[in-house]
């Protein structure tokens, strides 16, 4: 979330309204509806999601080093 979007919901009181705010993606407007106290997942519960982020990375980055590896050795001629 936008930090000037952040701010302006953290000053507001449950039914409150904000002023105009800009931002780089435009002008916005708040109303604050209910707060609730976000509680931490348990490690047992995003575990899973964790790992699957993390294998993810490693993927990608052994993917980007084969196809640089593959674009150093190809042999491409092009003919018009």
């Amino acid at each position: 979330m936008d930090k000037a979007i952040e701010k302006a919901a953290a000053a507001l009181n449950i039914g409150e309204t904000s002023d105009i705010i800009k931002t780089a993606t435009g002008f916005h407007i708040i109303r604050l509806e209910d707060k609730r106290k976000a509680e931490p997942k348990p490690f047992s519960a995003v575990e899973d999601d964790i790992k699957n982020i993390i294998f993810q990375k490693i993927i990608d980055e052994r993917y980007r080093l084969w196809l640089d590896g593959m674009m150093k050795k190809a042999y491409i001629e092009v003919r018009l």
